[in-house]
């Protein structure tokens, strides 16, 4: 493998790893603003940190 394809490789799978990550942090944030105040309860979050990660970007960490 050539030096150049070996980066084209190396670099396919750092964009696939970080369109997962963004994929999973949108659909965790979607699924938080869905929950009712019981089960935001439940995994121990209070309304405040929801509306602070629900108004982040995918991008955002």
């Amino acid at each position: 493998m050539s030096p150049w394809h070996a980066f084209l490789s190396g670099l396919g799978r750092a964009c696939a790893a970080l369109a997962r990550t963004w994929w999973r942090r949108a659909t965790t944030r979607r699924a938080l603003r869905n929950l009712d105040a019981r089960l935001l309860a439940d995994i121990g979050r209070t309304e405040a940190e929801r509306r602070r990660e629900c108004a982040k970007r995918f991008w955002q960490g």
